[in-house]
């Protein structure tokens, strides 16, 4: 389904230039000022150079794009104005005037985008968790087409707490298990932060018996706030000493929605000294004011040694308007409490700046973008007959790509 190659705009560009005998590539051999450089290559007569547009592509002024005005026949070249320190040795572009980079930047992105519904960039994503009763879920960002659906259906794991008894707790915190917002088991752990809940400070914690963690790589747990939080102001601990103190682990929370459940799942930092945890522990990283934070289901897993089985297509479906994932009830009671993979893609980025890479095949975007910038160039039987050429060449080049079979489009 990918077609990654990769060139840079600056190099798609630069291409395009070539095709269309339209670009003299150089660098500056010396500097006056913001609107004086001098390329002694630059081989042109007094004033051929008037009107071409100079588009420098290193040094401090890279991607600035200016009018040349004036020109001699030793190569200095006078243009408008360029921002930002001055550089002898910047290279630099010189585009003949009928052919402005910005449009070639703009034909450029008009061939990404017509290559979309043909081409989708390889996405994969296991931010979502089933557990047997919800029906719908929102679809990440980063999927606008999905190929398959999977369940993971085997794989290593630890439980480290079920959150499911009480917590300790310090200062004006406290902890009890909830029975009736949960996820897995019996309970959650109810944690409420008081008002003057420090930062950086250890709010609640469980103790138990020694576990190795050094054959696993990720910690995945469920959390819920009554408060909407950033990423990173709650952080899960996990240490060798009893209490949460002088953790190991400090494992950050995803941004979590107010009254929301959400799947956590964090990669060990240092797990070949993870051999002896003793304790799991709250951390209020950043002051979130009065709060109340459910944990539930925190255990270990291992990214390499799980496997996931295909969801038949019958039982899912993608509610475009909404975005979300509709899971039948044959699907909710196949997949039951696991994690949700999705196999798709995502739109071809459009390009922006001289150092994006491009995610569509380079040879039909050159080859469009030339033809275009042909069709709008002044009009003569020459430049007819090459856009037609180069159009046929792209279209060589789009009829080879794959058409997408057996995919549900999200956007």
């Amino acid at each position: 389904m990918a077609v990654i190659q990769g060139r840079t705009r600056l190099q798609l560009e630069t291409a395009i230039g070539y095709n269309l005998g339209a670009i003299f590539e150089g660098s500056f051999t010396s500097n006056t000022s913001t609107i004086v450089n001098t390329d002694t290559k630059w081989k042109g007569g007094a004033g051929d150079a008037n009107g071409k547009w100079l588009h420098v592509t290193s040094g401090n002024r890279a991607g600035q794009i200016v009018r040349v005005n004036d020109s001699t026949d030793a190569g200095v070249l006078i243009h408008d104005a360029l921002s930002g320190g001055e550089a002898s040795s910047d290279d630099y572009l010189l585009w003949d005037e009928e052919y402005r980079p910005d449009a070639i930047y703009s034909y450029i992105n008009d061939a990404i985008l017509e290559a979309t519904d043909r081409f989708y960039d390889d996405a994969e994503d296991i931010s979502l968790f089933a557990d047997g009763a919800q029906k719908g879920f929102s679809i990440p960002s980063g999927i606008s087409m999905i190929q398959k659906l999977q369940y993971r259906s085997v794989f290593k794991s630890k439980t480290i707490d079920n959150a499911d008894d009480d917590w300790a707790t310090w200062g004006s915190n406290s902890a009890d298990p909830d029975t009736y917002l949960k996820k897995e088991g019996n309970a959650s752990i109810k944690i409420s932060l008081a008002a003057d809940a420090g930062e950086g400070d250890v709010v609640s914690s469980e103790d138990f018996t020694a576990i190795n963690l050094s054959d696993y790589t990720h910690i995945e747990w469920w959390a819920r706030s009554n408060v909407a939080t950033t990423a990173g102001q709650l952080k899960l601990l996990l240490s060798s000493t009893t209490g949460g103190a002088s953790a190991q682990e400090l494992l950050p929370f995803p941004a979590l929605a107010i009254d929301t459940w959400t799947f956590c799942r964090v990669e060990l930092a240092k797990a070949d000294e993870d051999t002896a945890i003793i304790s799991v522990a709250l951390e209020n990283d950043s002051d979130i004011g009065a709060a109340n934070v459910w944990l539930d289901g925190i255990r270990a897993t291992h990214s390499q040694e799980q496997s996931f089985t295909d969801v038949p297509r019958r039982l899912w479906s993608v509610d475009r308007s909404s975005r979300t994932l509709q899971l039948t009830d044959s699907a909710r009671s196949m997949i039951g409490y696991n994690m949700l993979k999705i196999i798709g893609g995502d739109k071809p980025a459009l390009l922006s700046a001289d150092t994006d890479t491009t995610e569509v095949s380079d040879a039909f975007v050159i080859a469009r973008a030339t033809a275009r910038a042909l069709a709008a160039a002044p009009a003569s039987e020459e430049n007819r007959n090459q856009s037609g050429f180069w159009e046929r060449i792209g279209n060589g080049y789009f009829n080879r790509m794959p058409m997408l079979t057996n995919v549900r489009i999200v956007e």
